[in-house]
């Protein structure tokens, strides 16, 4: 064997050892990737974000999303994108706050404060920033509260015709 084919060959065997390659393709996601969650997993993290919010009072913490049904897919065939149950808990604490306003606005300003403030504080969650869409939700969630605050209940209204779940209160 000639002597430079011997030192490429060394050194391509040297560095896929120092690399760790193995030959084998990896199943994990890149962190670039995005990773699937079933059931379980989605409930868990939906679980521990809505755990860490405040919920108005005398509220309990709501389960998790039903599963979307379609005709002909078995439940344990849905998969859920990662974070897909705090993008979740987020809208529901959110719309719980927002029924919160909506039945005290005009009725006892402290509690209405309260609720419109705590409807407010999405902005503040790192979650409202990194699931919702800049240009198309973020926009018309703080179109809402500008409406609110002036006393106009409609953006707040349509808000939970469109985004909120019935099975909330």
């Amino acid at each position: 064997m000639d002597k430079k084919l011997k030192i490429t060959t060394i050194c391509v065997v040297s560095m896929l050892f120092l690399s760790g390659c193995s030959g084998e393709a990896s199943m994990e996601p890149s962190s670039n990737e995005p990773r699937n969650m079933n059931r379980a997993q989605m409930e868990k993290e939906y679980a521990s974000a809505i755990q860490s919010l405040d919920m108005p009072e005398g509220v309990s913490y709501p389960d998790a999303p039903k599963t979307p049904t379609v005709d002909g897919v078995k439940e344990s065939d849905v998969t859920w994108q990662n974070g897909a149950g705090e993008a979740d808990a987020i809208i529901d604490w959110n719309c719980l706050w927002g029924h919160e306003w909506l039945k005290y606005q005009g009725k006892d300003q402290k509690l209405a404060t309260n609720a419109l403030n705590m409807y407010k504080s999405i902005l503040d969650q790192p979650a409202f920033n990194k699931y919702f869409d800049a240009e198309s939700f973020q926009p018309v969630i703080r179109e809402n509260i500008e409406k609110a605050e002036l006393g106009d209940p409609s953006g707040i209204k349509a808000d939970m015709q469109s985004s909120c779940r019935g099975d909330l209160w």
